[in-house]
């Protein structure tokens, strides 16, 4: 039987992309549309610099706060300006206040159907600014454990971060539901990790397709159907 849904958080339950291309593109309209630049041009460098230092400070090989720094930097160098850090903090906090303003909840979020389950979370990233997230959207509550990367010091898929959140859940592998939206480290890192996965894309075509212990939906308010075919056809436990 499950016994607890955990979900992953950017792109899951709030928006990350797009609160991304938003941010990005109020301070394009303040700081970079008068070099020449297309809005275009400057989103792809964005989304290359934030992945470049995102994907360094979760493998521990810079802080947080230096990627912050190192991320501004690096896309003023590809306009052929170079920043000191003092500049690109300041850059960077104006961009972050107007991502912070771009979060929003997806309309398919029905924590409230889901009472009768734990619920935690698993998500990559600062711990302040994940919890931010929760708060912001009024949401922090309905979790019974919240568990960051940034606290631990791993990252999805890596099998201990979702050890962690079943420790505190006290519960087994095979009692745990986890939906994320990435398919390496949200979906096969909770299959690998031995839960039942699910992958949220809100653009597939059909509702439900299962794969092997694990399935894609289009909507989150079908987690309570894939619950029931879950258990239905459960052989453990």
């Amino acid at each position: 039987m499950i016994k607890a849904i955990i979900f992953d958080i950017d792109d899951t339950l709030i928006s990350h992309t797009s609160a991304i291309k938003k941010g990005s593109k109020n301070f394009y309209d303040k700081f970079i549309a008068e070099k020449g630049f297309t809005l275009s041009e400057f989103q792809d460098i964005w989304k290359e610099e934030h992945d470049k230092y995102m994907e360094q400070y979760l493998k521990k090989e810079i802080t947080f706060q230096e990627q912050k720094i190192l991320r501004l930097k690096g896309v003023f160098s590809r306009f052929g300006e170079n920043i000191s850090s003092a500049e690109a903090k300041e850059f960077f906090n104006y961009y972050l206040s107007a991502y912070e303003n771009n979060w929003t909840l997806f309309s398919d979020v029905c924590l409230e159907l889901l009472n009768d389950y734990l619920l935690g979370i698993i998500s990559d990233g600062d711990s302040d600014q994940q919890r931010k997230k929760l708060k912001n959207k009024s949401i922090i509550d309905f979790f019974d454990t919240v568990v960051i990367s940034g606290d631990l010091g791993i990252s999805k898929p890596d099998k201990r971060i979702f050890k962690k959140c079943l420790n505190d859940l006290d519960i087994n592998s095979y009692e745990a539901l986890y939906i994320g939206d990435n398919y390496k480290k949200d979906f096969i890192g909770a299959i690998n990790s031995v839960l039942y996965a699910g992958l949220i894309d809100r653009n597939a075509d059909k509702k439900i397709e299962y794969v092997g212990n694990g399935f894609i939906i289009n909507s989150l308010e079908l987690i309570p159907e894939i619950i029931k075919e879950i258990n239905k056809n459960k052989d453990v436990g």
